[in-house]
């Protein structure tokens, strides 16, 4: 009785895990647009095919002393810096804003900055499209 049951018990399970990703992946990005700061990423590999870290680049960032790493697919080349933006309550929630380059000069605090306090100027609603588009 329990062979014939076997499959519905593991497709049940497959689409819990399925709906759970879901739901986690919206709740990333609304806390992202909820909690936002912004931080400077560094890149810190050329393009790679197949690692452990998966396709793209690797970079790195910094809030409050604790270093962060992850990779992205976007085309951009080793050392540069783009802004990212993250969640300041779960920092490794984040986005690189590939589209905002920042000089080597800026230096940002170990908190990160709000809207307000960035160095560069920004527009709010193409960040956030670009959030709804790749978180």
């Amino acid at each position: 009785m329990m062979n014939n049951k076997m499959p519905l018990i593991i497709i049940s399970i497959v689409i819990a895990i399925i709906f759970y990703g879901y739901l986690d992946a919206n709740n990333n990005k609304e806390q992202l647009l909820k909690n936002f700061k912004f931080t400077v990423a560094r890149i810190t590999s050329d393009w790679h095919y197949k690692n452990d870290n998966g396709i793209g680049v690797d970079y790195e960032y910094f809030v409050n002393k604790n270093r962060y790493s992850s990779t992205v697919n976007v085309d951009v080349k080793k050392n540069e810096t783009y802004l990212l933006v993250y969640d300041s309550i779960k920092p490794r929630n984040c986005l690189v804003l590939e589209m905002y380059p920042i000089y080597d000069s800026i230096e940002p605090p170990k908190n990160g900055w709000k809207y307000e306090d960035l160095p560069i100027k920004v527009d709010t609603l193409r960040i956030k499209e670009h959030i709804n588009k790749y978180k």
